[in-house]
């Protein structure tokens, strides 16, 4: 963050909630959260992803090109991904099962804390009218987004706590 604060001194900083903590030397402006930023919000719409225990992320939505924008919230990653070294490709395989599969990060699904409240983010973000999703990584979801959504949140959806 340093740098790019650096490369472009004029730009606002706008950070995840837990950042602040985690990072207490960072100079930002702004703690995202449920309400876009004046600056975006003809054009985006946005959700803190509340009920994890290890990690926070804000979801958007961006409306003109219908596009949801994630983090870890889907991890895309499979037989069409550059690059994938052998240990990620070892683990994402044998051991979280996600080969070829859009699920959440693993820190997503072993640590839904509060179900409920994961619950009410995730279909927050069904209810909007998106048709692909970019996401941090993986190969994008250009097809079929919202179903390839449903399907990767399925435990958190089921959830009747």
């Amino acid at each position: 963050m340093p740098s790019a604060q650096a490369a472009f001194p004029k730009a606002e900083t706008y950070i995840c909630p837990g950042i602040e903590t985690k990072q207490p030397q960072m100079k930002f402006d702004w703690i995202l959260g449920d309400k876009s930023p004046t600056a975006w919000e003809k054009d985006m719409e946005q959700v803190l992803v509340r009920g994890s225990r290890f990690m926070s992320e804000v979801a958007f939505f961006h409306k003109p090109s219908k596009t949801l924008l994630l983090v870890d919230l889907i991890e895309n990653i499979g037989d069409k991904t550059e690059e994938v070294g052998l240990g990620i490709k070892l683990w994402w395989k044998a051991v979280f099962h996600m080969w070829n599969k859009p699920r959440p990060a693993p820190e997503y699904q072993i640590g839904w804390k509060d179900k409920k409240a994961a619950k009410h983010s995730l279909e927050r973000m069904l209810a909007w009218d998106f048709e692909r999703i970019i996401l941090s990584h993986g190969d994008l979801i250009e097809s079929d987004a919202k179903a390839a959504a449903r399907e990767a949140w399925s435990a958190p959806l089921s959830s009747d706590a």
